[in-house]
């Protein structure tokens, strides 16, 4: 039923070959997650039409929720999958094959081409349980991912392929280390002159790096698994630093597991400066994290990194012998072109001259996928000086306001009055120069309608206040400024106890579900 591909001397095609084109289906609503369509879209922007023009029949399957044919429905009932992200990731562990390679076979063999053959699959970061599948059933695969190195100008991307062929070329068109490391250091360079140094310390700094709670990248054994899970290893490893800082992903709202890892962990603290000033500030060595690609790119920086978990997609990989290139999208989309052409990678060159440098840019796929976190320009946060005072809204007497850089999680935007907070805990990010031993306070309101008296708690490294507002009410709270809250920048958590937060006035136009209000901060 499968048609391979051969390496040998190029001859004409004697059918129309096809080509799969997919992300991971089973990353929709079925399994209680949101299918990305961008991803399906933009793979098939990228090689339908080289492929089509060289007479390939070329098929894009997507989720019926990324608007495609795939079921994944179709899937968890095969295999008895509990309907969830945990159903999801075991798709990734110890699977009935069997059972999963004839339920994959239905939805990607048959329908559409009266049950035709494929040729070849090229997908987007492929789960194991796919490339499983089509090496199972002798179907060439090529898969497709970012580049960790995600401050290089042009995003460079990340190929595995079961083709040795299509690798030995790919390979010789390769990103070299020398040139990432090289780029990192002159990266690093230009970031400390903009940014100055965020660690006031000259102590030896670790740094933990959260990822998303639905990564697969956290899948090891067919299961997602919780940074949390690791305290102990974590704890031992962390005894070689003086301060361990602990950045959440900016993205995942659920930092639970994180402040569960600084409860255990006294001299761990939370930060929330941008990941790229970290990895470029001298004091930190080390790099921490489950399987994030930050790990990657701690290593060009010069960093020590320590992976605490290998994951199911690094065993499948190895197991299937596979090691990744890094290229330039221009010359991947070459070497595949060449492919379209004449299925044959022994000679075949690409549409350009190879560089070795990543020159064509992957149009959107930063942006689409999210990956510009760290790397956007939201400036610096407020600096807290001796005697001065940095209002919280855009006040009319205000003289400064505080930047979006030092509200970095679990704010409203600010109104005329008043900065309120959205979650139950919200960050605030400020840079204290000559303030041990002063008193940092501030001013925070109850919303006026509130059924109850709100209960708010501040906490900043060790230290923390709390107070209880009436409805309408305002007081002072505030800490003594310590060493400890100066190492990665003074976060401050505000929080309102009990999760207590005061919904809409009846009536009013105003749809915000409110927590605490902040009027302005002073350091005295």
């Amino acid at each position: 039923m499968v048609r391979k591909l051969a390496f040998g001397a190029a001859a004409p095609h004697q059918h129309a070959m096809r080509l799969l084109l997919t992300q991971d289906p089973c990353r929709d609503p079925t399994f209680g997650m949101t299918a990305n369509p961008f991803l399906y879209q933009w793979l098939d922007g990228l090689l339908r039409t080289t492929f089509e023009r060289a007479g390939w029949a070329v098929e894009l399957v997507a989720p019926r929720a990324a608007g495609g044919r795939f079921d994944a429905g179709a899937i968890a009932a095969a295999l008895g999958l509990d309907r969830s992200p945990q159903g999801w990731a075991a798709l990734s562990g110890d699977i009935d094959t069997a059972g999963l390679d004839d339920a994959l076979d239905a939805q990607f063999l048959a329908p559409g081409a009266g049950g035709a053959a494929a040729d070849l699959l090229v997908g987007f970061e492929l789960p194991p349980w796919l490339m499983g599948w089509a090496t199972r059933r002798g179907i060439p695969a090529v898969c497709i991912a970012p580049s960790a190195c995600r401050f290089l100008p042009t995003l460079p991307v990340e190929m595995h392929t079961t083709l040795p062929a299509l690798h030995r070329a790919a390979t010789a068109r390769a990103i070299g280390e020398d040139e990432l490391e090289r780029a990192a250091a002159l990266f690093a360079a230009a970031r400390r002159a903009r940014h100055g140094l965020p660690l006031m310390t000259q102590g030896r700094v670790g740094l933990l790096v959260g990822q998303m709670a639905i990564d697969a990248a956290t899948i090891a054994g067919g299961r997602l698994t919780r940074i949390d899970e690791h305290i102990e290893t974590l704890a031992e490893i962390a005894r070689g630093f003086d301060w361990l800082l602990v950045r959440p992903h900016p993205y995942e709202t659920d930092i639970a597991p994180l402040r569960a890892v600084c409860a255990a962990i006294g001299h761990a603290r939370l930060t929330r400066l941008p990941t790229y000033d970290l990895l470029c500030a001298p004091p930190v060595g080390d790099v921490v994290a489950l399987s994030s690609s930050v790990l990657a790119e701690a290593r060009l920086f010069g960093r020590q990194a320590h992976g605490l978990l290998h994951n199911d997609r690094s065993r499948c990989r190895a197991a299937l012998g596979l090691e990744p290139v890094v290229l330039g999208l221009d010359d991947l989309a070459g070497l595949l072109g060449a492919l379209a052409r004449s299925g044959d990678l022994s000679s075949a060159a690409p549409d350009r001259a190879g560089t070795g440098r990543a020159t064509l840019a992957a149009p959107g796929l930063r942006e689409g996928l999210g990956l510009d976190w760290g790397l956007e320009e939201q400036g610096l946060p407020a600096q807290l000086s001796p005697g001065s005072r940095i209002d919280a809204a855009h006040r009319p007497e205000a003289r400064i306001v505080l930047p979006p850089a030092s509200r970095p999680a679990g704010w409203w935007e600010p109104d005329t009055a008043l900065l309120w907070t959205r979650d139950p805990v919200a960050d605030l990010l400020l840079r204290v120069h000559d303030g041990v031993g002063r008193w940092l306070g501030m001013e925070v309101h109850a919303p006026a309608h509130a059924a109850a008296p709100v209960e708010v708690s501040l906490c900043a490294g060790s230290a923390h206040a709390s107070c209880r507002l009436p409805p309408g009410g305002s007081t002072r709270l505030g800490l003594t400024v310590s060493d400890d809250m100066l190492i990665g920048g003074t976060l401050l958590d505000l929080r309102v106890l009990a999760g207590h937060r005061t919904a809409p006035a009846p009536g009013s136009a105003d749809p915000r579900t409110l927590g605490v209000g902040l009027a302005h901060i002073t350091l005295a």
